[in-house]
């Protein structure tokens, strides 16, 4: 089994017993570049560990939506160089 696959079904058995509601605020998922729902948070967790960050595409779907601000909260500001190019 790869090593993925286990920490998957890791993440999974620990996310079972766990009831999610609506989030109140949008939170954009890494790994679809859309927005949490109460019906995909478990699945966008468990994928988040093992798939790529799609942050281009969430800036592109922040945008669309009417976000114009972004605020980069990491030491660095290598996503706020990024920007430009999104």
């Amino acid at each position: 089994m790869k090593w993925d696959s286990i920490i998957r079904y890791g993440i999974v058995r620990r996310l079972e017993p766990f009831e999610f509601n609506e989030p109140s605020v949008t939170v954009i998922a890494n790994v679809s570049a859309a927005p949490y729902t109460r019906d995909n948070i478990k699945k966008n967790l468990v994928n988040e560990i093992t798939s790529p960050v799609r942050w281009f595409e969430s800036i592109q779907y922040l945008r669309q939506n009417g976000e114009t601000e972004f605020i980069e909260v990491d030491p660095g500001n290598v996503l706020s160089r990024l920007l430009p190019q999104v």
